[in-house]
């Protein structure tokens, strides 16, 4: 059976509204359509997709296993490829590379002195970079101007956006529970080194979250 364009667009619309990614999207859309042609010949069209779905996938509560399935291996496979790139930073020459950029920002902090605002403006100013990368992939993929599934990979990048996020609402919330000066006062109490090793960990946060961002759009471009 090969199905007309309007079935193939009937059945697009079936499968997305009843998965969640592009990826376990485009494999099932893909598997259909061989066994379509492969084995059914002589019964209704929606009969043969909805046989197919229940023997090869065990139905859409199967589909969804495997998606869940498809989420856990691309999370802990993100996950590796973080820490394997953060690993390399901090090896040699990286590593050399980063204690003099640590040496040099500490004199400067040290000498000329950094206020709160300045501090939050460059946390700022560092957070919008993931967001700009988001939303360049965002447009490649076409969630702006296509109605399509949102990847599974969307997640991985969620996570690691908002792991600064996380770590400054805690410092926020650690001074308003315990410390009992203003912002400003308190900041200036903070050591240098302290300062320091906040923008070198980001940086190199920011670092392994564009190798990554990188990989990715160069399968989206070669895919």
């Amino acid at each position: 059976m090969k199905p007309t364009f309007d079935q193939q667009k009937l059945l697009k619309k079936y499968l997305r509204k009843n998965l969640r990614y592009s990826e376990t999207y485009e494999e099932f859309y893909d598997h259909i359509l061989t066994a379509l042609s492969a084995k059914y010949t002589d019964i209704p069209f929606w009969n043969a997709v909805d046989e197919i779905i229940e023997k090869d996938f065990g139905g859409f509560e199967g589909m969804a296993t495997i998606e869940a399935k498809y989420h856990r291996e691309t999370m802990r496979e993100m996950k590796r490829r973080y820490l394997d790139y953060l690993a390399a930073y901090l090896k040699f020459p990286s590593v050399i590379i980063l204690i003099v950029i640590s040496i040099l920002l500490y004199f400067y902090i040290k000498q000329r002195g950094l206020d709160f605002f300045s501090f939050f403006l460059l946390y700022i100013m560092m957070s919008l970079i993931p967001s700009l990368l988001n939303n360049i992939r965002y447009i490649k993929r076409g969630y702006f101007f296509r109605n399509i599934n949102r990847s599974v990979k969307d997640d991985g990048f969620t996570w690691m956006k908002y792991i600064p996020r996380i770590s400054i609402v805690i410092i926020g919330l650690v001074h308003y529970l315990f410390v009992r000066v203003t912002p400003d006062v308190w900041f200036k109490n903070i050591d240098p080194t302290v300062i320091t090793i906040f923008f070198m960990v980001y940086g190199l946060h920011l670092m392994v979250y564009y190798k990554i961002f990188r990989d990715e759009y160069k399968v989206s471009i070669a895919g």
